[in-house]
């Protein structure tokens, strides 16, 4: 019989097993952590591929200082540029340059590749759409009782 335990510890064990698999092939393909690949995407679904730090940090699935250290880098690497806001000199906005662009296609094609083969392969529609529904009401009940 499988315990709530079993269920919780398979579903940390894929989630890692997964993670660890993205984040080794970008850095090794591309030279970008998680953290950098979430910054770049959350910034290119941003309308004209700009947004203010404050909603990236509400947005990203990094903590703050992972936050910091991620944007340092890709504004070093020329992926990203800040921009002074013009109603407040302390307020940034940051944006994708040319290179960021690329470099976040590249990224983008090379994730969701590795998610075929190690997330959507495994399984079909039918238990793709029960996790869905299962994920949404934990991430709804997470929702409704933190913050309080």
């Amino acid at each position: 019989m499988t315990t709530k335990w079993d269920v919780w510890k398979s579903f940390l064990t894929s989630s890692t097993k997964i993670t660890q698999t993205l984040e080794s092939a970008l850095k090794s393909q591309l030279g970008l952590s998680i953290s950098d690949y979430d910054v770049l995407a959350t910034i290119h679904r941003a309308p004209e591929q700009q947004l203010s730090m404050n909603c990236l940090k509400a947005t990203v699935l990094v903590t703050t200082s992972g936050l910091s250290r991620a944007v340092s880098r890709l504004e070093q690497r020329e992926l990203l540029e800040k921009i002074p806001a013009d109603h407040d000199k302390r307020a940034l906005t940051l944006a994708l340059t040319a290179e960021g662009t690329t470099t976040f296609n590249s990224a983008r094609a090379l994730h969701d590749r590795i998610l075929e083969d190690t997330f959507f392969a495994a399984l079909n529609d039918t238990e793709l759409l029960a996790l869905g529904q299962v994920l949404d009401q934990l991430n709804t009940y997470l929702e409704s009782t933190t913050d309080k």
